[in-house]
Formats: C-alpha cells, structure tokens, sequence
C-alpha cells in the first residue's frame, strides 16, 4: 500500500512538472512569435517607408522637369517676341522709304501733267489777252499746287526726259515751247525749294517771282541759249 502511494505521488509531480514545461514552451514559442510578428511589422513598415521615398523622389523629378520645360518655353516665346520687335521697325522703315521714294515714270507722269496744266493755264490767258486786244503773253509759269515737288537732282534729269520725249512728235514753234516749258519746269523744281530754306516766309508769288528772276538770267533759259548764238 505504502508502494502504491508513493507511485501516485510521483506520478502526480510528473504531470505538474509537465504543465510546466509545457507551459513554458508555450510562453516562449508565444514571445518568439511576438518578436517575428513584430520583426515582420517593421520590415513592411520599412518597405513602405521606401516605397514613399521613392514616389517622392519619382515626383520630385518630374515637378523639377516640368519647371525647367516651363521657363524653356517662356525663354523661347520671350526670344521670339524679342525678334518680332526688333524685325517689325526695319520692315515698317523699309516700307516708308519705298513708298516715299519716286519711280522714274512718276516723276515722268508728274512732269507731263505739270506742262500739259501750265499749257491750258498759258492757253487761256492768250485767248482773254487777244480777246481785250492785247499782245500774247508769255510771263511767269505759276504753278498748279501750292506744294514744291520733292524731285532731286536725277529726278530733274528725268523730268526733262520725259518732257522731250512728250515733244519729240512736235515741229517748229510747237517743240521749241514744249522744250522751253520743260526747262523752266526742271529749273524751278531745283530753284524753288532752295529759295523756301534759304530765304523763309515768303509768299508763294514771292518765291515764284524770285525764281522767274533768276530763270531769266540762266543759262539753263534757251532763250538765253539762242540770243547767245
């Protein structure tokens, strides 16, 4: 009986010592679980921080990118203006001077139309003259305009041209006045602007009158030329 007890009661401490290791076993497999869940936690913690880095970054590039696109094209619109400026004065002077500037067959057709006016005018007084009972007139040439024509001294040259050519159809008497009308008109077109800056003020007769003074001194007057021969 004495054998029997004691086989339980060493029975019985092996089971408690066996709770207790079991026990254990099941505290520390529940720590080390912890640890890895805590491990696992921390690497995907890690992972993720990465990740936003890397966007961020990733971002960060493509913001820094779109900056410099940006003040490239600002660059190259603010270049192109620039060069639209700077292109539009030398066109709009160019334009001027072109329009400004007379073809030789302006000049011709100015010419022509001025002797063909100063004709009619002349023609009109002789016929009022001859009418009163008067002797034909051949005084000052007036001018239609009130404006001096702006002929330089090529221009002049062409004027004459073309007066000569207009009277080369002409004979006698005719072509001789076509020829003296277009020197006067040559020299009055030099003589009257020069008068206007040397002398200013003065009223449109007055500037006429001086120049039909000098007309009838010149040698450029054919009258002038013939008396001398």
């Amino acid at each position: 009986a004495r054998t029997s007890s004691c086989a339980r009661t060493h029975h019985k401490m092996s089971d408690k010592r066996a709770e207790g290791q079991a026990r254990k076993a099941a505290k520390k497999q529940s720590e080390i679980e912890k640890v890895a869940a805590a491990n696992a936690a921390a690497e995907d913690a890690e992972w993720a921080d990465g990740a936003k880095k890397a966007n961020k970054k990733q971002e960060a590039d493509a913001d820094k990118k779109a900056r410099a696109a940006e003040r490239k094209a600002a660059a190259a619109a603010e270049l192109a203006e620039e060069e639209a400026s700077l292109a539009a004065p030398k066109a709009s002077k160019a334009k001027k001077s072109s329009a400004g500037k007379k073809t030789r067959a302006e000049i011709a057709a100015e010419a022509m139309a001025r002797i063909e006016a100063d004709a009619k005018a002349e023609a009109k007084r002789k016929k009022e003259i001859k009418a009163k009972g008067g002797d034909e007139y051949m005084g000052v040439l007036e001018a239609n305009t009130n404006k001096s024509s702006e002929i330089d001294a090529s221009g002049v040259d062409d004027a004459i041209a073309a007066m000569d050519i207009a009277g080369s159809s002409a004979t006698g008497l005719e072509k001789q006045r076509v020829n003296l009308k277009a020197a006067y008109a040559a020299f009055e077109a030099r003589e009257l602007p020069r008068l206007q800056e040397e002398q200013p003020g003065l009223k449109r007769s007055q500037y006429q009158e001086r120049v039909h003074d000098l007309w009838v001194k010149s040698a450029e007057n054919p009258k002038n030329q013939i008396s001398k021969s």
